[in-house]
């Protein structure tokens, strides 16, 4: 890879801003005090606020509130069905014209730990594989609040780059799953370095980072890029706060407002989706746009994605734009019942080989077993592909279980997903 000297500086700059915020002097303690502590640090025995329970969550917290570890699990099951996935490739073999199956999509175990009260929190967490039951690191980063609005953050998680994937989590949207275009277009996960400002009603992301989908990588994995800054802007209106966007729904009751956002991604190398076998420096942009809107009972997004991949070098191929968009909507019809429906559609560049539009519609409901809570969740959808994925297969690629798309070089692919869902 090639070395930037001044984007190399980048971390150790952030962090040196971290450790240069203004803490207070610390206490002294008498010897007694110190040994009076530890005992109850030890022990845990004296009963009371802060020592131990679950308050929405599991947890084991210091008396005195400045230190606090918290255990989340969830846990996703599912059942599909895909009708009319006809892949006639000779690799294909004899395709079977219904596909069914369960599958346990998330297992996710979530450490999180506060010290010093809120200034650094932790969180480690980690995956068991859909396939094979592996066990892998998920996420593992801390975060500083500076004070004034500002913190830093560092290590591995997901890139504040869009509202789709990085906002909203996996266990909080409207589908069983995000859209199909977000699976193509987001940043991903990947070790970094991230500036966030927070004014209130506004707040931006800065990262520099290791690239596009670079997680659980060692800085000489090719799969690293050279150098990669993402950016994202947010401003909130009206009543509704940032922790009610951080899911895709809106409980009846909810406050109602709106959330504007803005994302951009610049990497050199690694994976930028240029030719396999560039001979020069390949440049991956990538921007978005969404527009999120929230009421008493119902929700509104709607996102867009673009992404231009420019590659260098004697001999290469001229540069490649590819569009899309999402747009969704739930709407409350209970307490605890809610339906929604999606529809999107990809654009790749027309230069490409299998450049078709590749379009999706979903529509479905969910059952809260709590109201106002994602805690048990059931889900059922029904989703149809009206066009060969094989004329769009330069982009969309298949198969991709996550949203239930299977190869298919015939028109009108129908899948049947449910979903049960645990939060502890």
């Amino acid at each position: 890879m090639v070395a930037y000297r001044n984007v190399a500086v980048l971390p150790f700059v952030a962090a040196a801003v971290a450790l240069a915020a203004p803490v207070e002097e610390p206490t002294e303690f008498a010897p007694e005090d110190v040994i009076a502590d530890t005992a109850s640090r030890q022990t845990l025995s004296a009963p009371g606020p802060g020592t131990g329970g679950h308050d929405g969550r599991f947890f084991v917290q210091s008396t005195d509130d400045l230190y606090r570890l918290e255990l989340r699990a969830e846990a996703q099951f599912r059942f599909y069905s895909v009708f009319d996935a006809e892949d006639d490739t000779p690799s294909a073999g004899d395709a079977e014209d219904i596909t069914t199956g369960f599958e346990h999509t998330r297992n996710r175990i979530d450490f999180r730990a506060r010290l010093y009260g809120d200034q650094l929190r932790i969180r480690l967490r980690g995956d068991f594989a859909r396939n094979g039951g592996r066990f892998r690191l998920v996420d593992n980063y801390f975060s500083y609040e500076l004070g004034g609005g500002w913190s830093v953050q560092a290590g591995q998680y997901k890139i504040a780059y869009d509202r789709e994937f990085s906002k909203i989590r996996g266990t909080s949207g409207l589908a069983v799953e995000r859209s199909l275009t977000s699976t193509i277009f987001r940043v991903n996960r990947s070790q970094g370095v991230q500036i966030k400002y927070d004014a209130g009603d506004w707040r931006a992301f800065g990262t520099v980072s290791d690239g596009r989908a670079a997680a659980n990588t060692a800085f000489t994995n090719a799969a690293e890029a050279d150098i990669a800054l993402t950016g994202r802007f947010e401003l909130r209106i009206g009543d509704a706060g940032w922790r009610q966007f951080g899911d895709a729904t809106s409980f009846q009751g909810a406050d109602t407002g709106v959330l504007l956002g803005l994302g951009g991604h610049w990497q050199q190398d690694g994976r930028d989706l240029g030719p396999v076998r560039a001979t020069g420096t390949t440049n991956l942009f990538m921007y978005t746009a969404d527009v999120s809107y929230e009421g008493d009972g119902w929700n509104a997004m709607a996102v867009f994605y673009g992404r231009t991949i420019d590659p260098s070098g004697e001999g290469e191929r001229e540069t490649l734009t590819d569009l899309a968009f999402v747009m969704q909507g739930g709407l409350f019809v209970s307490e605890q019942t809610e339906l929604f429906a999606r529809y999107e559609h990809i654009f790749p560049d027309s230069d490409r080989e299998n450049s078709d539009d590749f379009p999706g519609f979903i529509v479905g409901a969910n059952w809260y077993m709590i109201p106002g809570s994602h805690a048990v969740k059931v889900t059922g959808q029904v989703m149809w592909y009206p066009e060969a994925q094989a004329g769009s297969s330069s982009v969309v690629n298949a198969p991709n279980s996550n949203v239930g798309l299977l190869p298919d070089d015939d028109d009108n692919q129908v899948a049947i997903v449910g979903q049960i869902q645990l939060l502890f």
